[in-house]
């Protein structure tokens, strides 16, 4: 049982049950009108999307990352675990000023990636991904340290570097000169093979299930870009449908105006002509001559 409980400290926290990734819809109360926004979350923190929205202090749109007091992880303050949208300072992110954090040095702090002009969820995924790497950032670890694979990667690599064109030979019965030649050829013994091989397996399984976590991370993120995209499109749309409307509504009145000023010219215009041709007959029949006889 003790050994048990050891092993389980030594799992780290995206293999746990508690990095389960939910997706959760929640209603933003608003007083003008109710508006759905989405994120995504386990135990260690979570990521929502954010719109622009000036009378609320939000000058910027893009993806934000917060820490909670889960179990096991460091002590966070308020300011490293939220982002506090009237500080937030820029921090340098190779060639592209896109991270934002509400405290420097950028390590265990909450952050923002503004998504301005770029719509791609693996944009993101690659910077969290460098500031694991590179920053060693606490709160990306906890709660998404699926996304560093570099590790499994290079040993895999490794690994079979080793063992690439060796094959085992048994330790039983080998004579002195049998092992000074496998000595010298560096030729592995069957255990030494057989951990080797357990250890590839072991690597290649935690590859694969940490890229299936980074596959659903990106769907998960791009379902909310794409969920954006859509209302900024259904938005535009009804905006224009909306404008040719009151567009055309303007165009009926002022055809009808003008078709009413036709209809007031018209009858004048009838008279007028009556008149001028009753005038010619008469003038018509005082020129003919007198019958007589």
């Amino acid at each position: 049982m003790g050994t048990y409980f050891k092993e389980e400290q030594k799992k780290p926290r995206w293999d746990s049950g508690q990095s389960i990734l939910h997706k959760e819809n929640r209603d933003s109360k608003k007083q003008e009108k109710e508006q759905k926004t989405y994120e995504v979350k386990n135990a260690y923190g979570k990521l929502d999307y954010r719109k622009k929205d000036r009378k609320n202090g939000q000058q910027r749109e893009g993806f934000v990352l917060e820490a909670f007091e889960a179990a096991g992880t460091p002590v966070h303050t308020e300011k490293e675990k939220h982002i506090d949208r009237t500080s937030m300072k820029k921090v340098s992110h190779g060639n592209k000023k896109t991270l934002f954090a509400s405290e420097t040095p950028l390590r265990n702090q909450a952050l923002f990636y503004e998504m301005s002009g770029s719509k791609k969820s693996a944009d993101f995924l690659k910077c969290m991904k460098q500031l694991i790497h590179q920053r060693g950032h606490q709160t990306l670890k906890d709660a998404f340290g699926f996304l560093e694979q570099e590790p499994e990667q290079l040993e895999l690599l490794a690994q079979r570097e080793m063992g690439k064109g060796l094959s085992p030979q048994k330790k039983e019965g080998e004579t002195a000169f049998a092992a000074q030649e496998k000595d010298s050829q560096n030729i592995p013994s069957l255990e030494e093979f057989s951990q080797r091989n357990k250890r590839i397996d072991t690597l290649n399984s935690r590859l694969l299930r940490k890229e299936a976590k980074e596959l659903q991370l990106r769907n998960e993120l791009q379902a909310m870009l794409d969920e954006r995209t859509k209302k900024e499109q259904s938005t535009s749309t009804l905006k224009h449908a909306i404008e040719h409307q009151e567009k055309q509504q303007e165009q009926n009145e002022k055809r009808s105006h003008d078709i009413s000023r036709t209809r007031l010219v018209q009858p004048e215009t009838a008279d007028s002509g009556a008149a001028l041709e009753s005038g010619k007959e008469e003038q018509d029949d005082e020129e003919l001559p007198p019958h007589g006889p």
